[in-house]
């Protein structure tokens, strides 16, 4: 079947085709594989989730500067989902996520977080895999002020040398 010749390109991956001939989805007067409107709209979900668990992590509406940042990092090749476990992971080291300073600490943590979060599936995965349950043990140490008034007088204190 030859298609009558409506030729498009596609926004996402560039590629010319015959939306006559070719699964397409047309999107704000745009046409797109179908493949490439569901990879949009992930994207836009993606993006939508961060920017709602921004606002609730601030306790405000985003504001423009942190957006700009955002479509930023998008650009930049940062996932957002990634952006978010970035900023789980700042928050977990004891940082507060500031409106006014925004974004700025994403590119340097984020391969960290990810580091982080791709040991924390592998000990996840690893405590599924192990058959037996695990037998716990309790191990009673004494005090060390304790052991320092039980010295001998006879005892060198190496400390005091």
């Amino acid at each position: 079947m030859t298609g009558k010749g409506y030729f498009v390109k596609c926004p996402v991956c560039e590629n010319k085709f015959d939306r006559s001939v070719v699964n397409s989805v047309k999107i704000n007067n745009r046409y797109y594989h179908e493949k490439c409107a569901e990879e949009k709209q992930k994207l836009q979900n993606d993006k939508e989730e961060l920017i709602k668990f921004i606002q609730k992590c601030i306790g405000q509406e985003v504001n423009k500067k942190i957006t700009n940042q955002v479509e930023k990092f998008g650009r930049d090749g940062y996932k957002f989902k990634g952006i978010q476990l970035t900023i789980e992971y700042y928050l977990l080291l004891g940082y507060e996520l500031n409106a006014q300073e925004g974004l700025s600490f994403v590119p340097y943590y984020y391969n960290d977080a990810k580091h982080h979060y791709i040991m924390k599936q592998k000990a996840n995965k690893a405590a599924e895999e192990v058959d037996e349950p695990v037998k716990q043990r309790s191990i009673r140490i004494k005090d060390p002020e304790l052991r320092e008034r039980h010295r001998k007088k006879g005892d060198i204190d190496i400390e005091e040398l």
